[in-house]
């Protein structure tokens, strides 16, 4: 390609690597380059992989880096913007067919993988900014790779990371690893003396006004500031505060046009750009002296409470305040503000955990289940955790994107959506029931932050008072989006959160299938299809509450699973004392520890009908079960609301009703327990079996000493016989009662006529005393047998009385009258 308007080149550090990079390639599918912020290896590197034939991809992690780049190498290089090189973010592709160069976002590249998993056409695949190990980033690491080593090994692969931590990564990926200086002047870090607790815009602002007033306020003697923040909401908040400023404030961050961005990144005059961390790594603003850092970001984490990924506010590692820090010496010598202290830097982490550790992977596991693969079977760089694996895998059979064979045609659905599945169900039962608009806003409120500014007084307040009591949360937030709706009146929502919502759902909605007729529904039919997309989405969130008879206030109940809730004071859900009610409980909280009892905490429910559940999880079943208090089968008519499967089901009853067991499940149940207790079931240790299991046992105990005439025809009674005893007579019984009363009858029987008759003359029951009376014989587990008696009974014996045919004298136990010793 010829370059028309090609400007002169200004030399960066990368240029000198260029060529023993290209040279590894001819010997190694794949390379690692470092190079240090300001190397150039962005613009520089991926125009000269370039070839004739096939295209050049370089994955960004964020759209304003991959516009950027772009517009950059079209501008060195001469090329139109959109023909020789391109880029593709969400909403805005400018390629075509003939362009040889892409810097696209990595969940691009992600979903291009799944309509063309073989990448034709494709020669080369950069991945920059590999530091920030986003998990997209990770999964088309693993993919690539696999592909590498599979259909494609004439396929190039590039990592360019622009920090020094990954001293391994060559190795990991068994690639040469090239070093790149950068270019960079001296930058000094201040840090404050003690912690400042305003808020952040309060706090940047008032450092952006030291450094003008420092430089005595003249525009013309400004260096340029570069800002920090952790969102659009702080650049806004921000920018207010600086509205009187002496220089231009501009604001950067992710959204803002492309021809905008051009201006903040080439701007020439001296200015404060307030920016997001989208001006961390990956692109240049011209001209910055002063880096001012808040040290937050918003780092997406998995939320138990909503089932989803959150953007979490938190503090930034050291990495990426150096990172940001060294924006301050691109073209000179500048000073880096860190609006913490010296003993906080010291707090944070070295660097950021790699998003696979610490997000939820069903989406991931669905697409890459989508092109046949699984997701363990990938060469990852780091394995996701099994758990999160487990987890994901759950959720999408719950979701029914999965089940035994496979992904299904709903599956094939959901991962067509760069959404998670849980809001892709949303969106596609919206559209399947045409009402894609709200079910849009739904998803849109779920993903968001809460846009009511009090929702109701603050756990840990005693006890739980609703003044404006309603049946769902959610759908008091949906309308409140609506300036005409009534339900949310008594709400206070913040303006800025509800312009937010209603742009995420604007383009939520825009991802979805468009529905094939339209139909006017009222508002009634309207509600009640968007709580069965609701339901489809958070199956496993299901939950029987009720309303304890005397208390409007306290609501309790069990979710799918068995897990107990109770309503918190954030939730305006009221239900009248003494009833019951179906919920969907779409965020939860800590847990409430009272007593013993503990119970997840519910911040937003949605009450619902049963009707209104899907069918296919309904299930009645007969249980039986044993009582072990009434030592009896019980059995019941359950209605169970089931999710999952096999060993990950997870149940919720609906309704009970008793019912007589079928004797066989009732005779397994009763032997099955039998035998955990045989004396207590079959009532051995009650009189007479009690006694009989003694007087065998003594003479099994004395034969093994002496060889007794007779003995060996007694049977040794073990625990396996009592077994064969239970299996014979606990089919018919549905109580250990019954089952005692058919061993009453039948234990005298496991001793033939001669046996007995053996037994009672070596080891009888009673025996006759010189008056004529008789007395029990007591044969303890050790020992000798006891014979206990009044001493006055005994007179007129001249020896002492035995058992075992004269073998073993009794010991006697002398009473007085009163029958004591």
């Amino acid at each position: 390609m010829t370059p028309r308007n090609a400007v002169k080149l200004a030399p960066l550090p990368v240029d000198e690597r260029i060529p023993e990079l290209v040279d590894t390639l001819r010997s190694s599918p794949r390379l690692v380059l470092r190079a240090a912020t300001g190397a150039g290896k962005t613009t520089r590197v991926p125009p000269a992989l370039m070839r004739p034939e096939g295209r050049v991809v370089v994955l960004e992690p964020r759209r304003v880096a991959a516009r950027a780049a772009a517009a950059r190498v079209a501008e060195e290089r001469g090329w139109r913007l959109g023909h020789e090189v391109g880029y593709q973010v969400r909403f805005d592709d400018r390629t075509r067919a003939t362009t040889r160069l892409a810097y696209v976002t990595e969940g691009i590249f992600l979903r291009r993988l799944q309509s063309d998993p073989f990448l034709d056409g494709v020669h080369t695949v950069v991945l920059d900014e590999f530091h920030e190990r986003s998990l997209v980033g990770d999964t088309v690491l693993a993919l690539v790779r696999l592909l590498q080593s599979t259909v494609r090994d004439d396929l190039t692969l590039i990592v360019m990371s622009a920090t020094l931590e990954l001293e391994d990564l060559g190795d990991r990926l068994e690639a040469p690893m090239i070093d790149s200086p950068g270019r960079s002047f001296p930058v000094e870090i201040e840090y404050l003396k003690r912690p400042d607790s305003r808020p952040v815009p309060t706090r940047v602002a008032d450092a952006v006004r030291r450094i003008v007033a420092a430089e005595g306020g003249d525009a013309a003697g400004l260096q340029s500031v570069l800002a920090f923040l952790p969102g659009r909401g702080e650049l806004a908040r921000t920018a207010e505060r600086l509205s009187d400023l002496s220089v231009p404030v501009e604001q950067l961050y992710g959204d803002l046009p492309l021809d905008q961005q051009s201006r903040v990144l080439r701007g020439a005059r001296r200015r404060v750009v307030l920016a997001t961390n989208v001006a961390e790594t990956s692109v240049t603003v011209d001209g910055i002296g002063y880096v001012v850092d808040a040290g937050l970001h918003r780092e997406l984490r998995f939320d138990a409470a909503t089932g989803l990924d959150r953007l979490e506010l938190l503090p930034i590692s050291r990495a990426a305040a150096d990172q940001r820090a060294g924006r301050a010496g691109r073209q000179g010598p500048g000073l880096a503000l860190r609006l913490w202290t010296r003993s906080e830097q010291a707090q944070r982490l070295p660097s950021s955990r790699p998003e696979i550790e610490r997000v939820d992977l069903s989406a991931i596991v669905l697409l890459i289940a989508s092109q046949g693969e699984r997701a363990e079977d990938l060469p990852w760089l780091d394995p996701p955790p099994t758990s999160s694996l487990e987890r994901a895998r759950r959720l999408l059979y719950d979701l029914n994107a999965t089940d035994r064979a496979g992904i299904t045609e709903l599956g094939r659905r959901l991962a067509a959506l760069p959404v998670h599945p849980r809001l892709g169900r949303i969106l596609l039962d919206g559209a399947d029931r045409d009402c894609v608009g709200p079910a849009a806003r739904l998803a849109a409120l779920l993903s968001e932050r809460d846009p009511v500014i009090e929702a109701g007084r603050p756990e840990g307040t005693r006890g739980r008072i609703v003044d404006h009591p309603t049946d769902s949360d959610l759908f008091d937030r949906l309308e409140g989006l609506d300036p005409g709706g009534r339900r949310g009146r008594s709400l206070e929502f913040h303006g800025g959160r509800v312009q937010h919502i209603l742009r995420s759902a604007r383009q939520l909605e825009s991802l979805a299938p468009t529905p094939a007729t339209r139909v006017d529904l009222s508002p009634r039919e309207r509600r009640r299809l968007l709580s069965r997309c609701l339901l489809d989405a958070y199956p496993d969130r299901v939950a029987r509450l009720e309303a304890p008879e005397g208390d409007a206030n306290e609501v309790v109940g069990r979710m799918v699973g068995d897990i107990g809730v109770r309503l918190s004071p954030r939730s305006r859900v009221a239900l009248t004392p003494g009833t019951r009610s179906l919920a969907l409980c779409t965020e939860l909280g800590g847990v409430f520890q009272s007593g013993d009892r503990r119970r997840t905490v519910v911040h937003s429910a949605t009450l619902c009908e049963e009707n209104e559940l899907d069918p296919d999880r309904l299930v009645e079943e007969e249980m039986v079960w044993f009582d072990e208090v009434a030592e009896r089968v019980e059995g019941a008519r359950v209605k169970v609301y089931r999710v999952g499967v096999d060993a990950h089901a997870r149940t919720l009853e609906l309704d009970r009703r008793p019912s007589v067991p079928e004797p066989e499940r009732a005779g397994a149940l009763i032997a099955e327990y039998a035998k955990r207790d045989p004396d207590r079931a079959l009532g051995l240790d009650r009189d007479g079996f009690a006694g009989l299991r003694r007087r065998l046992g003594f003479v099994q105990r004395a034969r093994q000493d002496d060889p007794i005439p007779g003995a060996d025809t007694l049977p040794v009674w073990t625990s396996a016989t009592w077994f064969e005893v239970i299996d014979h007579l606990a089919p018919g019984c549905s109580s250990f009662d019954e089952l005692r009363r058919a061993a009453a009858k039948w234990i005298p029987h496991l001793l033939d006529h001669q046996q007995r008759n053996t037994l009672d003359r070596l080891a009888p029951e009673r025996i006759e005393l010189p008056n004529g009376r008789t007395a029990a014989i007591e044969y303890p587990d050790e020992g000798p047998p006891v014979l206990a008696a009044r001493i006055q009974d005994l007179f007129g014996w001249q020896e002492t009385p035995t058992v075992l045919a004269g073998r073993r004298p009794l010991l006697l136990h002398l009473l007085a009258p009163n029958m004591r010793p």
